[in-house]
This record gives structure tokens, sequence and C-alpha cells, in this order.
């Protein structure tokens, strides 16, 4: 019930979201661009269509427990041949009154069926929009990394040109080579061609960002002090998940489904009664009135319905299965991502200490260097070092923020459980 809530929720948001989509700008949260992809996302405007339709479905069905009263009217024309134009009209009326006694359980059986399709909807509705929500937040911090690797490739290049205009300040006081320079040279085009290819990388991910909240451009840009906060899984997530992924709740609606499937194919052999009355009105004949019952029971059907039954079965079995499957998936996935994450926060803190010990040996080498004690190679390799331990520490970071989305995911959690 308070799930079944929750959905309506939802849809009470998105439904009132539903309008033309707004040009935004600026630094977006990470809790504001989810909220901007619901309101947009093509996806869950069709899962609220579906859930719509499988209420009015409930509806329909629950409507054919009842009798059903119909009210009709036809002109009837009648006339003489004595030679003079003659006609007359007249309308006859009739009531009729149909009610279902026994129909082999088909109105309970449509009942729960709809009922179990309204769930399953539902299911795939908050599937849809969890999965949404990390696609958000993956590209949110996508975009993150890349700005962090274009920004430190913009410090790449400073510092290798400011260790290039040394180098030529050196030669031209006869205490450098001229390869010293050349060396110096690659090493700025090296830095110039990683900033090319982190701003290629940071284009896509901006646009990837745009597309998935309704926008055509890439004046949107994520919040550069976003974080996640530290995921802490109590014993019970991972069982308790097996129940709250909504992927798996579809899956077992779906082998109710087919269960109540084979119950009424099942019940297809027994007989059904249905009772109707009339009360008609004509002109001619005056009122009139009957009642009438009719029982239908399949005596001889070839086998046509232990036919039906046994591939009910066997769809039913199929369904069960796919749900173990499921469920042994979601329970490995689970499994992967801890083992996952636990290994980001160790390399995340190795590649902090690596990116300490880069930066403290740049100062070693800059000071040999000004001393006339350290050489112009020392320098080269100094700032390389730095470079990929900036390098590896931003791609540490933002895999830890990726390893905690896929834990909190397989767990599904919300994104807004991460985010501050």
């Amino acid at each position: 019930m308070r799930r079944s809530f929750l959905v309506c929720c939802l849809l009470v948001v998105l439904g009132s979201a539903g309008g033309p989509a707004i040009a935004l700008e600026g630094e977006l949260s990470l809790r504001e661009a989810i909220a901007h992809a619901r309101s947009f996302s093509p996806t869950l405007k069709a899962g609220k269509l579906l859930i719509a339709q499988t209420e009015a479905s409930q509806r329909g069905a629950e409507a054919e427990r009842w009798p059903r009263l119909l009210l009709s009217s036809a002109l009837s024309q009648t006339g003489k041949d004595t030679g003079v134009a003659f006609a007359q009209g007249a309308w006859d009326t009739k009531l009729s009154l149909n009610q279902r006694l026994f129909d082999a359980f088909l109105a309970q059986d449509a009942q729960q069926q709809t009922a179990l399709a309204r769930r399953r909807a539902e299911a795939e509705f908050e599937a849809a929009d969890l999965a949404l929500q990390y696609e958000v937040a993956r590209t949110y911090f996508d975009v993150l990394r890349a700005q962090a690797l274009e920004a430190a490739s913009r410090v790449d290049i400073q510092q290798a040109k400011a260790q290039l205009e040394v180098a030529k300040m050196r030669l031209k006081g006869g205490v450098s080579t001229e390869l010293d320079v050349l060396q110096v040279q690659a090493l700025v085009a090296s830095a110039e061609d990683r900033r090319l290819q982190a701003q290629a990388t940071l284009d896509a991910a901006q646009l990837a960002f745009a597309t998935l909240l309704g926008q055509s451009g890439t004046s949107i840009h994520p919040d550069a002090k976003a974080v996640l906060l530290p995921l802490e899984m109590p014993p019970a997530s991972a069982s308790s998940a097996l129940t709250q992924r909504p992927e798996l709740r579809a899956l077992d609606v779906g082998r109710q489904l087919q269960e109540l499937v084979v119950r009424q194919r099942s019940r297809a052999k027994l007989p059904t009664l249905e009772a109707a009355g009339n009360l008609g009105a004509s002109p001619y004949g005056g009122a009139s009135y009957g009642v009438t019952g009719t029982l239908s029971w399949t005596l001889l059907d070839s086998g046509r319905i232990g036919a039906q039954v046994q591939q009910a079965e066997q769809d039913a079995a199929r369904a069960a299965a796919i749900l173990d499957a499921g469920r042994l998936s979601a329970t490995l996935d689970i499994q992967r991502a801890q083992a996952a994450l636990h290994a980001f926060q160790g390399r995340t803190q190795l590649t902090q200490q690596q990116l300490a010990a880069a930066n403290r040996a740049l100062q070693l080498a800059r000071m040999r260097f000004e001393r006339g004690v350290g050489t112009n190679l020392e320098m080269i390799q100094a700032l390389t070092a730095l470079n990929q331990a900036q390098s590896a520490a931003i791609a540490a970071k933002f895999d830890g923020f990726a390893a905690q989305l896929k834990l909190a995911q397989a767990l599904a959690l919300p994104v807004e459980a991460l985010s501050p």
C-alpha cells in the first residue's frame, strides 16, 4: 500500500511537470538534475500512460461482475395496399436485463489479472525511474570528471610552458643545450594534446548530460562541489534488495500472471450459466416480457483445453525460472559492486599518497634545477610523474563515485539517499 502511494505521488509530480521543457542555465545540483530529467523523460511518460491504461482495464473488469441494463428502440413501418398510399410508423421499445449467475470464475480471474497488470506496470515504472536516476547521476559525475581532467591538463600546459621559458633562457645563457629545449617542447605538445582530448571528452559528456535533461546546448553544468555521501550498507540490505528491486518485483508479478493463466485455462471445462430478462412495449402487440437462461458446457474439445493448460504451465515454469535467474543475477551484482567499492576506496587512498609524493618530487627537482645540480631531464620526469599522478587521483575519485552508485543501484536505493 505504501509503495503504491509513493508511485502515485511520483506520477502526480511528473504529471504536473509534463509541460514543455524549460531552458536551463548555470550549475545544477544532482537532485535538480534528476528532477528535470524526470519531467522530460519520454520513458516515464509512457510508463505513466501504461499505468493509467491498466487502471481503466481494472475498472472495466470490476464492472463485468454487475448486471447490465439495456434500453433499445426501433421504428417499425406498416402499410396496406389498397390503391391509396397509406403507411404508419411506430416505435418499439425494449428493456433488457442480463446477469451472469455463474461464469466459471471468469470475472474474478479478470479482476485479478488486471490488478496484477497494474502492479507490474507500477513496478516497471519504478524500475525505469530508478534507472533514469542513476543514468543522470553517472552522466553528472562524468561531466565533473571531464572538467577535472580538462582543468588539470591546463595546469600541465602552464607548468610545461614555464619550464620551456626557463630552458630557453638557460640556452641563451649558455648553460643549457638545444636538446633540452626540444625535450621541453615535446612535453608542452604532449600536454596540449591531452587538453584537446580532455576537451573533446568534456564536450561529449556535457552533450549527453544536456540530452538527458531535454536541453539542446551545453550551457548547464553540474555543481563542481558535488559529492556523494558514504554508503553504509547494513547486513540485511543484500537480502532486502531482492524484494525491493522493482525489476524483480515486475518479474514476480509476471510469474503470478502466468499462474493465473493456468487457472483460467483449467476452468475452461466448467459450465457457465447466464440469465436474461426483457420487457418490451409495442403499439401493435402491447407489452411483452420474457426470461431466458443459458447453460454452456464444453463436453468434448478434442484435447484443446488440455493442450492450452499444458502450454500455460510451461509458461509459468519459465517465468519462475526467469525470476530465479534474476534474483541470482541481483545477488551477484551486489557482491561484485561491494568488492569493487572496497577496491576503489583503497585505490583512492593510494593515489592521494602518490600525488603527494609526486608534488614533493617536483619541488625537490625544481630546487636542484635552480641550484644547478639538477638536470632538465629530471624536471621533465618530475612534471610527467605529477601529471600522471593527478590523472590517476582524478580517475580514482570518480571511479569511486561510480562504484558507489553501482552498489546503491544494486541495492535499489534512490540516488537521493547518497546526495547531501
